[in-house]
């Protein structure tokens, strides 16, 4: 009675946001509703507003596709006989487009298939490639949700393998790696036509998908080895997906035909475990090779075992889902098939008002101008989370104390449980990941510094973002091995981040000597960082000053300093002078050097001024001498460094023109 009296009537509104919210209340009562006739009754009375919507304009249109998606799922029957209506025009846009092809796999039946892949194969010849992809995905959709069509789902796919488009035969190859999954045994026989194609794939999905069915079906194919060692000549320029692939698939062949692939499977575990980088890699190179040792029996069941099999409803939205987006029908969640805490994200901590009223106010932002607001606030949290880690402020330490002994006693100021200094570089972003969306979404974004910490250890201050369609979790981290051995010394602590603009602040504990590279260290400093996440992983670069490889050591003594510096020759001290950003007095200079970790030995008084001279030693036990001298009236500024390590001069200039600001000159004269 509330639908026939108080809702049915508003179907035929002219507002289309006023029919979509009658429609929501529909197909919430409908649940309650027992009788089938009455249901049946209702879905026919539902079907012709709906199509009056789509002749609206294009936006209107998706928006309606968008709920008819969700609602065709929820009730199957509503437009079960109108798949004529989402028949693609020359002229419509792009994403309308692609969303009726979505709608039409809905809609796929028995009775209709002939007809849907009839439009599907015109689609698969348009100009769009992204409409191309799309049509071909959903033939292979409609073989893995229509048994009985399914045979004429892979002769279309065949037709369209035939025509040698590139990017047409790579989604293909990826559909079909579903189809044979979805009925094994049945349609193996076309293997040889893919096979022909296999030089011109290029992209991961489609490299990952051929890869798989040369493993699965190894003992089929007659040159099974030979089709792998072609993917494995360009093993380390692959994708990290791509080459989790192949060394599956080379562990598959082992164990169905080991007396053909005994070189190809060493071959694939020496590369994955000695000679790359990639965690996830190395871990499963080594689970497989110590399987294939120690229990071959195992190894089969683990490796050769029966995988779920794709379903008919693998393609549509979880139960529980579907349930939260049939009640924000005529929502943003309707549309971006989210629920809406998915991407409304709401700061419950309270610590601020003035930014919650902020927040408030950006709401109309749109997403450039999102983006740029939420890494502003990812620098401003990052420096309150050192500040809260490390004790310290703004105000601290910039100064330092020109107190104590100038001849070589060691500073209270850098004592192991005083503050740290402030960082000489500040956090900056360290990547900025691109994935390519629906709405233009973004990955994976992380800002981070290498900074001090109290008690003299090292720290990653860091603030990652997740501007990704969905929840981010799963962290761990990995440092390559470098010059001074940095790795970190706890695992990475960061909560699960919410998706389309999630953020989160933490400090990670790193030390050096942990995993030496051997190798000099390169100017500038950098460490080569891998980040795991549940979504993928993702490698980027972090750059850092010298101050944070220099101990809290003190000065080495004035003998000793004589000695080292007098027995050096002078082509081994390398000499340049700049110009300080502003005038600097010696006190000042032992005070500023003594805070980041280089401490004052003796100073002597010459004619033509004063010279101080400095030490400081590195986590690896490398010593670096310093000759300083200031203009008397003025600020230039006048270096003489040397080290047993060479490397390491180029760093220590770079290191003093951040701590005293120095532009020095370069060229014939410097």
């Amino acid at each position: 009675m509330i639908l026939e009296r108080g809702v049915m009537v508003r179907l035929s509104h002219a507002n289309s946001a006023v029919v979509l919210s009658a429609i929501k209340v529909m197909m919430k009562f409908m649940d309650r509703i027992q009788s089938p006739e009455v249901v049946r009754g209702l879905c026919k009375k539902m079907t012709p507003p709906l199509i009056t919507l789509l002749g609206a304009e294009p936006e209107i249109q998706y928006v309606v596709m968008r709920n008819i998606n969700l609602i065709v799922q929820r009730q199957p029957q509503i437009l079960q006989s109108e798949e004529r209506m989402f028949v693609c025009k020359y002229n419509d846009p792009l994403y309308v487009k692609l969303e009726k092809i979505s709608v039409m796999v809905q809609l796929a039946s028995e009775r209709n298939i002939v007809q849907v892949l009839s439009e599907f194969r015109e689609y698969a010849s348009e100009v769009d490639i992204e409409c191309v992809r799309k049509s071909v995905r959903a033939i292979g959709q409609c073989a893995i949700k229509l048994d009985r069509a399914a045979e004429q789902c892979v002769d279309c796919l065949l037709d369209l393998i035939k025509t040698k488009v590139n990017y047409v035969v790579q989604e293909a190859i990826v559909v079909i790696r579903d189809i044979f999954r979805k009925y094994p045994g049945r349609y193996e026989v076309i293997i040889s036509d893919l096979c022909e194609n296999l030089d011109n794939l290029d992209e991961p999905e489609a490299k990952g998908s051929m890869i798989w069915i040369i493993g699965e079906y190894a003992e089929r194919i007659v040159n099974s080895c030979e089709l792998l060692e072609s993917f494995l000549d360009g093993f380390h320029e692959e994708p990290s997906t791509v080459q989790l692939a192949l060394l599956t698939a080379a562990v598959k062949i082992q164990l169905k035909i080991p007396q053909q692939a005994r070189d190809l499977v060493q071959r694939v575990l020496k590369v994955a475990t000695d000679e790359c980088t990639n965690p996830d890699l190395r871990d499963r190179g080594y689970m497989y090779w110590r399987l294939l040792i120690a229990n071959p029996e195992l190894a089969k069941h683990v490796v050769l075992s029966d995988r779920p099999t794709i379903s008919d409803d693998s393609f549509a939205t979880q139960p529980r889902l579907l349930e939260r987006l049939i009640g924000n029908i005529c929502s943003l969640a309707s549309v971006y098939h989210q629920v809406p805490e998915a991407f409304i994200v709401v700061d419950k901590s309270n610590e601020d008002d003035e930014e919650e009223s902020e927040e408030e106010d950006d709401e109309d932002e749109d997403t450039e101008e999102q983006l740029k607001r939420i890494d502003q606030e990812m620098r401003v949290k990052s420096r309150k989370t050192y500040e809260e880690e490390s004790g310290d402020d703004d105000s601290g330490g910039s100064s330092g104390s020109s107190s104590g002994s100038e001849g070589g006693g060691r500073s209270r100021s850098n004592g192991s449980g005083a503050a740290p200094p402030p960082p000489l570089r500040p956090m900056s972003v360290v990547l900025e990941e691109k994935t390519a969306g629906q709405n233009g979404s973004h990955g994976l974004k992380i800002a981070a510094a290498v900074v001090r910490m109290p008690g003299g250890k090292v720290g990653v201050q860091m603030t990652v973002g997740n501007f990704t369609p969905q929840p981010m979790s799963g962290w761990a981290i990995r440092f390559n091995k470098n010059s001074f051995g940095f790795s970190n010394t706890a695992d990475l602590s960061l909560p699960e981040l919410a998706p389309n603009g999630g953020t989160a602040n933490t400090v990670l504990p790193i030390a050096p000597n942990s995993a030496n590279s051997g190798t000099p260290p390169p100017n500038p400093l950098y460490l080569e960082v891998a980040m795991k996440t549940n979504i993928d992983v993702f490698y980027f670069s972090l750059g850092f000053d010298l101050s944070a490889v220099l101990n809290d050591s003190g000065p080495v003594s004035q003998d000793s300093f004589r000695d080292i510096w007098g027995r050096l020759p002078p082509d081994k001290k390398a000499r340049t002078v700049g110009q300080l950003s502003q005038p600097v007095t010696p006190d000042m200079l032992k005070s500023r050097m003594r805070q980041y970790f280089c401490y004052f030995v003796v100073q002597r008084e010459a004619q033509d001024g004063l010279y101080m001279y400095f030490s400081c030693s590195t986590s690896n036990r490398f010593q670096v001498y310093a000759e300083i001298s200031l203009q008397p009236n003025g600020p230039g500024i006048q270096l003489q460094c040397a080290s047993e390590a060479p490397p390491l001069v180029p760093l220590f200039q770079s290191y003093l023109s951040e701590v005293l600001r120095v532009r020095w000159q370069t060229g014939p004269g410097a």
